[in-house]
């Protein structure tokens, strides 16, 4: 018998972890454009229509929303008439969902709990239990998790979950570049089987998947062209410390080429044919990292589909352009300073990195 994962975020590491991004999100999701608050405090009601289906007429009716971020679904169900109480286990969530409840005047509960805590942080029973998109793959334990829904619901009560698989159009399928985001790796690979003959696919992935899902972190590997992934990660997936060596026993395990991430030390690309280290652009206006990863893997897959080539001197010059782009991403919250860039300062960056590391060899002897 192996041993059950701890489930207390204080004493497990990947829990930690995750926490800690997820405040880190809650933060930033609230300024977002894709969650649109303010169409939201207009009264846009934040549910999809599949949700709402299932569920028909809330009103009267108690429902507890499990993993409910900063609440603005909670609330969506609050105005069609249930009583609602939500919970999260991030702190910024739960502060940011009583904000947003005060500000619309909407009267809802919100708790701060661990979901394995949370039978000593409240009491009762509900009608409804709601959780959705993208909940159970951070969790350690499934089969506590149903006991907590059980333990809370009602008898003859409904248990509403939403989830969703991806599925490509047929325009998605034939895209010719690839980016799959950290998500699940058994979603990545639902992907990689849509898509049809693309011209280069890029991973990303997180410690949580390493160590929850570590033989599918390695499918997705062996099957993009380029795996991106930080030091940390690296080294936890390669089993080494020393960072070319993890690039090595990665490739003997099967990725056809690896981007290791340095933070402020630049970036590495190691594959069979190729090896290359860019240096990190000389930021001094540092105000936040957030982003910093995605903004690499956007600017190097940019600069590729840009110029069409997948070449050694391509795939130089698209370290060069994402590192570029992370350096911009880190300069502002959000993606303010993306947005507001151009292209002749991203060319900038490019030329400075260039002049970091070219040189003219003369002879030794």
């Amino acid at each position: 018998m192996t041993d059950q994962p701890s489930l207390d975020p204080t004493a497990n590491p990947h829990l930690a972890a995750n926490l800690a991004r997820w405040e880190e999100l809650a933060l930033l999701h609230p300024e977002t454009a894709s969650y649109d608050v303010a169409g939201f405090k207009a009264g846009r009601n934040a549910l999809k229509p599949i949700e709402l289906a299932e569920l028909q007429d809330v009103a009267g009716r108690s429902l507890l929303h499990l993993m409910c971020h900063f609440g603005m679904d909670t609330l969506s169900w609050a105005r069609l008439g249930a009583r609602v109480t939500g919970v999260d286990w991030s702190a910024n969530a739960v502060a940011a969902a009583r904000a947003l409840a005060a500000e619309t005047g909407i009267d809802a509960r919100f708790v701060q709990s661990n979901l394995y805590d949370l039978p000593a942080h409240l009491t009762g029973t509900f009608e409804i239990v709601f959780t959705s998109y993208g909940t159970i793959g951070w969790l350690p334990d499934l089969g506590k998790w149903a006991d907590i829904v059980s333990h809370f619901l009602k008898p003859g009560g409904h248990f509403v979950f939403a989830e969703f698989h991806p599925k490509l159009d047929e325009a998605a399928r034939r895209t010719p570049y690839v980016f799959l985001a950290n998500i699940d790796p058994d979603l990545q690979l639902e992907v990689l089987s849509q898509v049809k003959r693309p011209l280069l696919t890029l991973s990303d992935t997180m410690n949580y998947w390493i160590a929850r899902k570590p033989d599918r972190v390695f499918e997705v590997l062996r099957r993009v062209d380029v795996a991106l992934l930080n030091e940390e990660e690296a080294r936890a997936l390669a089993g080494e410390t020393h960072l070319a060596k993890a690039a090595e026993r990665l490739l003997d395990q099967g990725a056809n080429a690896v981007i290791i991430k340095k933070g402020e030390h630049g970036a590495l690309y190691h594959s069979r044919e190729e090896r290359f280290i860019t240096p990190a652009y000389p930021v001094t206006a540092l105000t936040d990292p957030t982003g910093a990863g995605d903004s690499f893997a956007g600017g190097f897959l940019g600069m590729l589909a840009r110029v069409q080539r997948q070449d050694g001197e391509a795939l130089r010059q698209a370290m060069a352009c994402g590192t570029a782009m992370a350096s911009l991403a880190i300069e502002s919250f959000s993606p303010a300073r993306l947005v507001e860039t151009h292209l002749g300062e991203i060319e900038g960056r490019v030329k400075a990195l260039h002049g970091m590391v070219h040189y003219d060899l003369f002879p030794l002897s």
